[in-house]
């Protein structure tokens, strides 16, 4: 149980942190456009 819920916590984040990434890229793009 622990380790499944470690596994789907890992995966939110990095779906998470790789959602984030590509808005800041978008709104750092378009502020230097």
């Amino acid at each position: 149980m622990t380790n499944l819920t470690a596994m789907l916590s890992r995966r939110c984040f990095s779906n998470f942190r790789k959602m984030f990434s590509t808005a800041t890229q978008s709104i750092v793009g378009d502020d230097l456009d």
